[in-house]
């Protein structure tokens, strides 16, 4: 029984010196991490000492970061350290892990918002410029080879089976289904300036998303590039293929020097509401070497 009298709570009055409810203390005392100093045999009533605020001072902090009534309870039978700091350790780590996957929500959700705004207010199209471009970090997909100029049909199917595999990947690398949509092609050098245009390679840059250690990481060279943007339904690579031609031809005329593979940024896709023809805003991007003798 208590010394004082006058330090006997009700419930009722524990918590409302606690700011906190009654249930709440019933759940603290079923579970052992605040018992009530003294139960009345024939009411059943629960007491409790002003003293046992500190306690749930001590409870209430724990819970408010993120810790279990387990753990909590763990922590204050143990009365141990070390153990305390493991588990702080521990938490800490988890909520870190939780920033960084808000921060990569956050992420995504700007660039959903971003690919809105350039429907609604698209770039202009098939306007040649050039730009400089800093080194960017992208995550690597083999895929079958396939020519950007044959049969439409075929190109589809290639595109489509490329998709599945990138798909695939990011399942199988446990990384988040919302990087598909950022899915573009890449044509190597060689191929370009021997007059092909065979794709062998996905990719989804990595600038703004954590590290993959299995997955294979391709580096976009930082330069100078002739770029345009053009838009066509996914896997459709004849327009696309058009437009490397023109890229190609205005290097040529210019006197400019490929020095590098040929990127195809997926800025922005209609899939929100358009399912059928799954539109793609691309940025298409061929960097070069400028000659002093060029026009």
């Amino acid at each position: 029984m208590m010394k004082l009298e006058e330090d006997k709570l009700s419930i009722g009055q524990m918590a409302k010196l606690n700011n906190v409810t009654e249930r709440s203390l019933r759940l603290y005392h079923e579970n052992g991490l605040l018992v009530p100093a003294y139960i009345d045999d024939s009411s059943s009533y629960r007491y409790y000492s002003s003293h046992q605020s500190k306690r749930l001072d001590m409870i209430l902090q724990m819970k408010s970061v993120g810790l279990s009534l387990k753990q909590i309870k763990d922590v204050l039978d143990n009365q141990d350290l070390s153990i305390f700091e493991a588990l702080l350790h521990e938490q800490i780590d988890t909520i870190e892990t939780q920033i960084s996957e808000l921060m990569m929500n956050q992420t995504i959700l700007r660039k959903k918002l971003n690919s809105c705004k350039h429907f609604s207010n698209p770039p202009m199209l098939n306007n040649i410029y050039i730009e400089y471009q800093p080194a960017r970090r992208a995550f690597y997909f083999e895929i079958e080879a396939y020519d950007f100029e044959a049969d439409v049909k075929d190109s589809i199917k290639h595109w489509k089976n490329a998709l599945i595999k990138v798909r695939n990947e990011l399942h199988k690398y446990g990384m988040p289904i919302t990087y598909f949509s950022d899915v573009g092609a890449i044509i190597p050098q060689e191929q370009l300036t021997s007059g092909k245009l065979l794709c062998n390679t996905a990719f989804i840059l990595a600038d703004d998303k954590p590290e993959y250690p299995e997955v294979k990481h391709y580096t976009i060279q930082s330069g100078t590039y002739v770029c345009v943007y053009n838009n066509w339904p996914s896997g459709d690579s004849s327009v696309e293929a058009a437009g490397i031609r023109n890229l190609i031809q205005y290097i040529e005329e210019k006197g400019y020097t490929i020095c590098g593979d040929y990127i195809a940024e997926v800025v922005a896709e209609s899939t929100v509401f358009d399912y059928e023809s799954h539109l793609s805003l691309v940025k298409m991007q061929i960097p070069i070497s400028v000659n002093k003798s060029s026009k």
